[in-house]
């Protein structure tokens, strides 16, 4: 009986406002109307339909009229390069011209088959819009990497660029609007003027004309929880250095008067040194130019208000950010409420492991409601926590209650006094060889470098050199890779299996590597970390390093099927 229960539930029609909308669109229909007999209301209906073209006139005569004069510009040579330019745009906007007629007026008086197929008949949006970014771009000296591809959400595009002069690659994010207003315009501009080693670089903008595009430094790393995904929770130490960028960066922005907004692991970097980027996308706030009356209309945000918005919001929001829906607070509220986040990031940072989990809304959404109402619940999770004054801090970060956090931390800067003696502290209980690569990051600010090309050229029996297998992309995504290997190298008894997974035979990046390969790679990493760390140098240290040699090769010969 449940079956056919079910059965008839999801076979029943809708009822209510959906359906009269429904079929009142597919009576509407000229042909339907004349099928059911219905020929007086059939003969005004198509008599609507015709009305419509007096616009549709209109829309044409225009695109028209700007491509005579532009043909007519260019016989007489007053225009030059920026030609292609003009024609491209009113080859998009003649493009748009007529989906919104096919959708918007033939959808509604006629039954249409293969939509899809006509819209794709259409000159490709995307070939319209390379074909202009690609010319603006080869003024600045940028090529797209079409191997890359895109990445595109609701209010923009995300393109990777690449300068063949600077043998450098960048991000380009175009807005995919007709029109920004001029707010948006002044906030890019503000964005050129930020230098903070922990926020992306804006280098260039391109928002006096249509399609605005912003390109930002190319980060050779990855976001935080992939980065955590591949070494899983960080030491105190690390937490403590992450933690401190995050907050300088965001109280720099304080400073600068700009609101990131959207503070949440997928949206902080760990760039080719180590160290946390944040991104100025999540700065600029796009928003439309049509007015209602004095305000703009919250529907005129496209992607301002996206499900993932909403998700990141219960998972890493406020209390008071998520009592707000989501909305933005003023300037002073935003800083304390990512004083909250802050705290839930450093959670992930030490435990690998969200505080509010859950794979679905609803269970991240119960999860935060037991937490915050039950003390004694969230006492439990934060005792994962070590003991340590960090984990004290994350602790008081974390207070629901917006006045009691603010009683701890009044603003970011006031977190940033408590977080600066705890980097400068150095734990004693550190293994000797943990001790040791610590000296040769002090000591060699180009330590990962060095190491690199000394492995690059490390001659292997065909004669090639390691060098030969990677691109300049491949060696700059290195950089961060070597940091996460050894972090695990040097931690083998207690985080055994992340270290099996980076290097697995069926790993997707490494598992074309064999054993010798990995010997050789050690091999170079202690012959680099003794050249400089030579003070300390000794047989014991010698000694320490060998045994995490050794036992990383054990984990990788038992993978490999006991090839040595």
């Amino acid at each position: 009986m449940a079956k056919k229960a079910t059965s008839d539930t999801t076979n029943s029609k809708p009822d209510g406002p959906q359906a009269e909308a429904s079929e009142a669109k597919a009576t509407s229909q000229i042909e339907r109307l004349f099928e059911q007999g219905n020929l007086k209301e059939s003969l005004d209906r198509f008599s609507s339909f015709l009305d419509c073209f007096e616009e549709i006139d209109f829309e044409l005569a225009r695109v028209k009229s700007r491509l005579s004069g532009l043909e007519t510009d260019e016989k007489a040579q007053r225009i030059g390069p920026e030609a292609l330019i003009m024609r491209n745009q009113i080859s998009f906007d003649y493009q748009k011209t007529l989906a919104d007629f096919r959708k918007n007026v033939l959808g509604q008086y006629f039954d249409l088959r293969g939509e899809a197929d006509f819209l794709n008949s259409i000159n490709d949006r995307d070939q319209v819009m390379h074909k202009i970014l690609d010319l603006r771009l080869l003024a600045k000296h940028y090529q797209r990497d079409e191997a890359w591809g895109k990445v595109e959400g609701n209010s923009s595009i995300i393109y990777r660029l690449f300068n063949p002069g600077m043998r450098r690659h960048a991000i380009a994010m175009m807005i995919k609007m007709p029109h920004i207003d001029e707010h948006a315009k002044q906030e890019i501009e503000m964005l050129t003027d930020l230098r903070h080693r922990n926020v992306i670089k804006l280098l260039d903008s391109e928002i006096d004309r249509f399609p605005f595009f912003v390109i930002t430094e190319f980060v050779y790393g990855d976001n935080l929880p992939n980065a955590l995904r591949i070494v899983g929770p960080r030491s105190v130490s690390q937490t403590i250095d992450w933690l401190y960028q995050l907050t300088d960066a965001l109280d720099y922005l304080r400073h600068k008067r700009i609101l990131h907004t959207n503070v949440r692991p997928s949206k902080i970097y760990i760039d080719d040194e180590w160290q946390i980027m944040i991104s100025p996308f999540d700065l600029i706030k796009i928003t439309a130019t049509r007015n209602q009356g004095n305000r703009i209309s919250k529907s005129e945000y496209p992607g301002e208000r996206t499900f993932n918005r909403y998700l990141d919001v219960c998972q890493y929001g406020s209390p008071e950010l998520f009592r707000a829906d989501g909305e933005t607070l003023d300037l002073d509220a935003m800083c304390l409420s990512d004083l909250y986040s802050i705290g839930l990031i450093g959670y992930k940072i030490l435990t690998g492991e969200d505080l509010f989990s859950g794979k679905k809304l609803y269970d991240i959404i119960e999860n935060r409601k037991k937490l915050e109402f039950d003390e004694k619940a969230l006492a439990a999770k934060l005792a994962v926590l070590p003991a340590h004054p960090i984990s004290d801090i994350i602790r008081q970060l974390l207070q629901p209650d917006l006045e009691e956090r603010k009683k701890a931390f009044p603003n970011l800067h006031a977190l940033l006094r408590k977080l600066t003696p705890l980097t400068r502290s150095f734990n004693e209980d550190v293994s000797p060889v943990r001790q040791s690569y610590r000296r040769c990051l002090a000591n060699n600010r180009e330590f990962v470098r060095d190491f690199y090309q000394a492995f690059y050229r490390v001659q292997l029996p065909n004669g090639k050199t390691y060098g030969d297998f990677f691109s300049d992309t491949a060696r700059r995504r290195q950089s961060s890779m070597l940091q996460m290997a050894i972090d695990l190298l040097l931690d083998l008894d207690q985080r055994s299996e992340h270290f099996v997974e980076l290097v697995h035979p069926k790993n997707a990046k490494h598992g074309g590597f064999s054993p010798h390969d990995y010997e050789r790679f050690l091999d170079t990493l202690i012959d680099t970390i003794r050249l400089n760390d030579q003070l300390h140098w000794n047989d014991g240290l010698e000694q320490g390093w060998r045994e995490v040699r050794e036992k990383a090769m054990k984990l990788i010969g038992d993978l490999h099927g006991g090839r040595g």
